[in-house]
């Protein structure tokens, strides 16, 4: 016959604990212990992120090498391409000068008709301040200095409400020889001069 359980106690449960109550004291004295000195451990030291960050032109510079430049394409692809890019470039001179920098540099001579095909484009969307920007890194690099480059950088220029920048670049470049100076050119300034309230220069002219 099973013997009755013990008061307190459930089938399969033992009525008395695998440790003595003289052992709970230490346990509890223990985990408190364990519990104050996890608080007060000296907290980790936040350390300042490492990582590498790219300017810009650096940036603009990567994508563009990872583009199709240089890859076997036809002229017209490469041209596409270098439009879409600085129709994408933030307005820095940097960024912009690189990223032609990078874009010559594929190239075994000069891409001079590809450029003035992609300044065409960019008439087309009216991104006059891009265009002064790549005219501007063109003459830099002893490139397109014709009289229709800078019929373009002129007319680029008061689109871009710099007419004064444009009248300095008429008289140091264009108006000390104005025999050779074809007529559109001549009417482009004066309309300048006129729409901007020049009236002496346009006399001049």
């Amino acid at each position: 016959m099973q013997a009755p359980l013990a008061a307190g106690t459930e089938k399969g449960v033992p009525a008395v604990l695998p440790y003595g109550p003289s052992v709970l004291p230490v346990l509890v004295r223990n985990v408190s212990e364990e519990m104050t000195t996890s608080e007060t451990l000296p907290k980790r030291p936040v350390v300042p992120s490492t990582a590498v960050t790219c300017s810009p032109a650096d940036r603009s510079t990567r994508e563009l090498e990872q583009g199709p430049i240089g890859k076997n394409l036809s002229s017209a692809e490469k041209r596409k391409f270098l439009v879409n890019t600085l129709l994408g470039l933030e307005d820095s001179r940097e960024v912009v000068y690189g990223t032609l920098d990078v874009w010559v540099a594929f190239e075994q001579d000069f891409p001079l008709a590809s450029l003035k095909q992609a300044l065409s484009a960019l008439e087309k969307e009216e991104q006059w301040h891009r265009i002064v920007q790549v005219i501007k890194w063109m003459l830099s690099k002893g490139q397109g200095n014709t009289m229709r480059t800078y019929e373009q950088l002129v007319c680029a220029l008061e689109k871009d409400n710099r007419a004064e920048e444009a009248h300095k670049i008429w008289q140091k470049k264009i108006a000390h020889d104005l025999q050779s100076v074809p007529w559109r050119f001549c009417h482009l300034m004066l309309g300048i001069y006129y729409r901007n309230n020049r009236l002496e220069r346009l006399v001049k002219v």
